[in-house]
Formats: structure tokens, sequence, C-alpha cells
């Protein structure tokens, strides 16, 4: 029983860094504190809905699932950077115009 809440405590760990991490590198590139507070709320919610489809599963958590949580949290990241360059990046004036 330590070792599974030793990989709740790392995997938890991992997805915290990256979700910091992206919220500071977003806002860095962006200025924008709005989008990156969305950016690390997207995130979360992607973290969120897999962590729950594990509960939902009744997986327990191992070192391989410990180690894809943290690589998840990785390419959430990954994948919510590129929308939130893309949408700064968009050459539009007003916000409806950039969604499209």
């Amino acid at each position: 029983m330590h070792t599974q809440r030793i990989f709740i405590r790392s995997a938890l760990i991992g997805a915290f860094l990256g979700v910091v991490l992206a919220f500071v590198v977003i806002f860095v590139a962006t200025r924008s504190p709005v989008l990156a507070s969305f950016a690390a709320f997207t995130i979360l919610c992607i973290l969120g809905s897999v962590l729950a489809m594990l509960v939902a599963y009744g997986w327990e958590l191992g070192v391989i699932e410990s180690i894809c949580l943290t690589i998840l949290s990785g390419f959430a990241v990954d994948y919510v950077v590129h929308l939130a360059h893309a949408y700064v990046d968009a050459g539009y004036g007003n916000r409806k115009e950039r969604v499209r």
C-alpha cells in the first residue's frame, strides 16, 4: 500500500508541475494572464477526465499508469500551448474572428 501512495504522489506532482510550467510559459509568451489561466484550466480538465476514467474503470495506479499520467500532462501542455500561440498570432483584431 505504501508504493501505491508513492505512485499517486509522483503522478500528482508531475501533473501539477506540468500545469504550473505551462501557465508560466504561456503567460511569458503571450503576456495574457487570462489566456494562461484558460490554458491551465484546460490542461487540468484533460488530466481530470483521464483520472476520472481510471477510477471509473477500477484501475489501480501502478508504475506504468503513474508514468503515463506524467506523459499525458506533457501532451496536454503541448497541445494547449500550440492552441494559445495560434490564438495570439491569428492576426485578427477581435476575439470572435480569432476563434474562427
